[in-house]
């Protein structure tokens, strides 16, 4: 315990070939990692936990810049398996292979979604990353270019073992930006990994769950081809204005909230799919789904009502 300080104080170091990055956090009594800081974690983005961020000088992004190696031959080959077997099971189940990242670490199979404003939230914190495109717009483009460069190489490391149906960019804390620094700072990248998914045959998914209105048009500049997240209720979607203005070209999925709705009663689980097909299912590009997940206490009795409701909500 430090003076002034009425939690514990973590410290972590991480030595690269360009420097040493250092992380300070506040161990607070809801901190569930134990004595470690995970890298990308949601825990470390609010500045009241967080003393030191990971980066906050070009220093540190360049030390940050060597913290991932390349996979050997036997993480490769690791890799390589695991993929064969995902394909040959969604072959056989006539499932979709959705993919994120791998960040190109041994932790591979752990590997989350591609990712480009979640990970500034973890790496630096959502207000200094805003500050920052404010103050020091070159180091925001070198640190991102920097995560951009991770997604790539995820990208070409999943299509190079087979591929999969869909590359899945996590855009949760992305909608914090105002339109003119998204088309800056994020739009540039998030068009690479489009274009790199594309060329590989793959699809490329976009999540976010709130507040997206404002980059609509930017998404379909971008060549998304699924914005997934849409939902009526917590995430306060227009339904028919969505449809107006990307349905002709980007297939949207959601249209059912999780959280409120799946526990509410079956009559209002009903008038949400219903809804939802009505607006949304026209001409195509819809995929009814529950957002922003099935939780462990989800009504499973009003889950099966969301599937009987969309088998009797279906055009004919």
């Amino acid at each position: 315990m430090l003076p002034g300080e009425s939690q514990a104080i973590l410290f972590q170091d991480y030595k690269t070939p360009k420097g040493t990055l250092k992380q300070i956090v506040r161990q607070t009594a809801d901190w569930p990692h134990g004595d470690n800081i995970p890298i990308f974690t949601d825990y470390v983005v609010p500045k009241g936990r967080s003393k030191k961020y990971l980066v906050e000088t070009m220093d540190d992004v360049e030390a940050l810049s060597c913290l991932f190696s390349d996979l050997n031959e036997e993480q490769l080959r690791r890799f390589e398996e695991h993929v064969k077997q995902v394909r040959d099971f969604a072959r056989q189940n006539q499932v979709l292979v959705e993919c994120g990242d791998t960040l190109a670490s041994p932790e591979w199979i752990d590997g989350d979604s591609i990712f480009l404003g979640d990970a500034l939230g973890w790496l630096c914190g959502l207000e200094n990353s805003v500050l920052m495109a404010a103050k020091n717009p070159d180091l925001l483009h070198r640190l991102l270019d920097v995560i951009s460069a991770w997604s790539l190489q995820s990208i070409r490391l999943i299509t190079q073992f087979g591929g999969c149906d869909m590359i899945v960019h996590r855009g949760w804390y992305e909608y914090y930006w105002s339109p003119k620094l998204f088309r800056t700072f994020l739009a540039p990248r998030i068009r690479k990994e489009v274009d790199l998914a594309h060329r590989a045959g793959a699809k490329y998914c976009y999540i976010m769950t709130t507040g997206f209105k404002p980059f609509l048009s930017l998404f379909k500049e971008m060549g998304v081809d699924i914005l997934y997240g849409v939902d009526p209720v917590q995430g306060s979607a227009d339904l028919k204005e969505i449809k107006e203005a990307i349905g002709d070209q980007i297939c949207i999925w959601g249209g059912v909230n999780s959280a409120v709705t799946l526990t509410g009663s079956k009559q209002g689980v009903t008038k949400a799919v219903e809804d939802s097909v009505r607006i949304l299912a026209p001409k195509g590009g819809f995929i009814l789904g529950a957002i922003d997940t099935l939780y462990e206490d989800t009504n499973w009795d009003n889950f099966l009502t969301m599937i009987q409701s969309w088998h009797g909500s279906r055009p004919s």
